[in-house]
């Protein structure tokens, strides 16, 4: 039985190295001019990347706009001797930020 699969991959071997001969010339061309792609043109990948660094500044700057609100908080409270003290909050936007 050992002799009958050593023939067998024996012969398999022999197919596999004939296979692998070459049986006529081959003749590459890669030098052909049947038309370029247009992502292989520079000014693409420039126009590409400038289009990149201007959306990503206007999403980063946020417009440019800066609005500034004032926030004025004013709380009343009584005391147990009856007294009133009242205590006002102003608060900038920028501080919160």
């Amino acid at each position: 039985m050992k002799t009958f699969y050593f023939f067998l991959l024996a012969t398999f071997t022999s197919v596999m190295a004939m296979a692998q001969e070459a049986s006529g010339k081959l003749d590459v061309n890669i030098n052909t001019d049947e038309g370029t792609s247009w992502l292989t043109s520079p000014w693409v990948w420039v126009a590409g990347a400038v289009v990149f660094i201007l959306l990503l500044v206007a999403l980063t700057s946020g417009g440019g706009s800066r609005r500034v609100s004032n926030t004025t908080v004013e709380r009343t409270t009584t005391t147990p001797t009856g007294d009133q003290v009242t205590v006002t909050r102003r608060t900038n936007e920028d501080d919160l930020a």
